[in-house]
Order: structure tokens, then sequence, then C-alpha cells
């Protein structure tokens, strides 16, 4: 049986977005000024969604946890300690010292990686273990709820750059 997800398809759209600017800066020639502007746009963007979606799963996710214990510290800990490396590249990016951009994005997004799958290893073992599909539902509901129309919609072009037709078509199902 299918449960309610509270991770993967940000998760999944999130890496789809980071490995398609990684590589993009991976080919970038600093020296056109039009790339740079253009990539300097995308990865602001793409930090301060980073930083959004931090809010939110401290908003509406970590609450549940905390019914249950402490375990979610570890996960607050790595939040702070990624909001540090976003800080990192925000310098990278006012410096404009493009020969540390690559490298350090790169360390970013590895952390990044092992941060998202522990979320979505406590989403199974522990959320899945001590809440039904009602509750998680009351979760999304509350954060759907919590979004402007302009919210949502750059959401869902957020999402459909890394989500599969059948994934879309199951979360637009989700959203009537």
């Amino acid at each position: 049986m299918s449960r309610i997800d509270l991770y993967t398809f940000i998760h999944k759209a999130q890496r789809a977005h980071l490995f398609a600017l990684s590589s993009r800066i991976g080919r970038a020639d600093f020296s056109d000024e039009k790339e740079v502007n253009s990539i300097e746009q995308e990865l602001r963007s793409m930090i301060f969604h980073l930083r959004e979606h931090s809010v939110n799963e401290t908003t509406f996710i970590h609450p549940l946890f905390h019914e249950i214990g402490d375990q979610i510290s570890v996960i607050e800990h790595e939040h702070d300690d990624l909001e540090k490396e976003l800080n990192k590249l925000e310098h990278i990016l006012n410096e404009k010292d493009w020969k540390e951009l690559y490298p350090e994005l790169n360390r970013f997004i590895a952390s990044y990686l092992t941060h998202q799958d522990e979320e979505e290893t406590m989403q199974v073992d522990i959320l899945w273990k001590y809440f039904d599909d009602a509750r998680l539902a009351d979760v999304m509901t509350a954060y759907k709820k919590s979004r402007t129309p302009e919210q949502s919609v750059a959401n869902l072009k957020f999402l459909a750059f890394g989500l599969s037709l059948p994934e879309l078509t199951k979360m637009l199902q989700g959203a009537k």
C-alpha cells in the first residue's frame, strides 16, 4: 500500500534542478557576462527555494517528530549546517569568485543529498510508523493552504522539471 509521502516529489525535483545547475556551471564560460548573469540568477533562485523549503519542513513536518521525541534534532542541526553552506555560495556569488563556484556547489550538493536521504529514511522509519495517512495528509493540506496562488504555480513549475509524467499525473489528481 502506498503511503502519503511528504518528501519524495520535492526532493526529486530539487535533485534535478541542482544536478542541472551543477552541469551548467561546469560548462560555463565565465567571460560571457550574459551567461554569468543567468547562472547567478538561477543559483540565487535555487538558494531562495532551498531556504523556503527548510522553513516549510520546520513549520509543517518537524512538529510531528517533536510529538514523539527528539529524533528530529539531527535534521534541525543539518538545516543549520546547510544554511552555512548556502551562505558560502552567496558569498561566492557576491564576490564573483567563479573559480570557487563549481567545487563549492558540488560540496553543497553532496551534503544535501545525504540530508535528503536521512529525511526520507526518517519518514519511513518514524513518521509512517507513528502517524496514519490522514494525519500526514493534514500536513500536506496545511502546507498547500499556506501558499498563495502564485506560490502554488511556482511550486508546480519547479516540480514538473524533476518528475515523470505518471508522478505529475498522480500529484495533479491528488490536488483535485
